[in-house]
């Protein structure tokens, strides 16, 4: 990529690079910048999917079919399966599942912090799932439905690198397979690109139910790649984070811009040397920041959030300029 061109990407004016430009071109221009981030996240790797809802472009991706840790983005496919059990009649919205607090994971998680024996509603947890990223409301829903049946629906849904293996909490049995021998919570860019087009095409469930998801992804804060984006953009999206001190940072973000294209960027494995370091010296270490919920609900908490989590930076900043690259693309396209 030409020093000018890089020059106006770290400035805010990918606008002027992406006019006029072909597809393929933009792909190499995403590509570029990938080459540039991946090193300031030591080592981390990059995956971009890139899916028009309209269909006006071809789909294309970045590393898309590589598989890495899904973070809070396996509740996508928890979403998607509690609709369809809603639609088999099996579930309703209404219906109330009892806090017994057996698979807590996070301190901050407000279903956590209610009573044992307090009934929630099937609508309540998912709400909470969705928009707080609640673990133990996500883990009660995977729990009633069952991890085979949410995997069997990711399989038909054509999501393939997606797996939910265990539940979202320590001490608990994990499915695994040959292609997922450590029983990880894994996806693809590509399948979350195809999980949410399926949500916003009518195709994860009936047409009813998909208006009801697609509700429940825009209520949310913006993530990284709507950080960049105009204050009026739509954004149905859900972000996920983990830190492990061996295997690195993971910052994910999958994203439905305006109802019109869906965009996933998976930063996994980012080098942490700080953990590192603790690792080695077997000092304790806070697995994740103890966050109150009150930060989550402007974007600028969020990153305020982010600027102290060491390697995360660099990919929030990397997720921002590939968002705002694509999106310039994709609406220059259409002046």
């Amino acid at each position: 990529m030409p020093k000018r061109s890089l020059f106006k990407i770290l400035t805010g004016q990918e606008q002027d690079i992406v006019k006029n430009i072909s597809l393929p071109e933009l792909k190499e221009h995403l590509q570029s910048l990938i080459d540039i981030y991946t090193p300031r996240l030591n080592g981390g790797e990059i995956k971009l999917s890139f899916h028009d809802i309209h269909e006006t472009h071809p789909k294309f991706n970045i590393n898309g079919n590589k598989p890495g840790w899904a973070a809070s983005t396996i509740k996508i496919p928890v979403l998607i399966s509690t609709f369809q059990q809603i639609d088999e009649n099996n579930l309703s919205l209404n219906n109330e599942l009892i806090i017994d607090h057996r698979y807590p994971l996070e301190l901050y998680d407000p279903i956590t912090n209610m009573e044992s024996g307090t009934p929630l509603s099937i609508g309540v947890l998912l709400y909470y799932m969705i928009r707080n990223s609640d673990n133990e409301a996500t883990n009660m829903l995977a729990d009633k439905i069952g991890l085979e049946k949410i995997n069997q629906t990711m399989s038909q849904l054509g999501a393939s690198k997606t797996m939910m293996a265990h539940l979202l909490t320590k001490n608990v049995l994990r499915l695994i397979t040959e292609w997922n021998p450590a029983g990880s919570n894994l996806t693809s860019a590509n399948d979350l690109c195809t999980l949410l087009t399926s949500i916003y095409t009518n195709q994860a469930a009936s047409s009813k139910s998909c208006k009801h998801m697609q509700a429940y992804l825009e209520h949310g804060d913006r993530g990284p790649i709507g950080s960049s984006l105009p204050a009026r953009t739509i954004i149905g999206s859900k972000m996920g984070y983990i830190t492990h001190n061996l295997d690195g940072d993971d910052l994910i973000d999958a994203a439905v811009i305006n109802r019109d294209y869906v965009l996933t960027i998976m930063c996994n494995r980012i080098n942490n040397p700080s953990l590192s370091k603790r690792a080695a010296e077997n000092k304790p270490h806070s697995i994740r920041p103890q966050i109150i919920e009150p930060l989550y609900q402007e974007y600028e908490d969020f990153e305020r959030i982010y600027a102290k989590m060491n390697s995360t930076p660099s990919a929030s900043e990397a997720i921002r300029h590939l968002s705002r690259m694509v999106y310039d693309f994709y609406y220059c396209q259409q002046k």
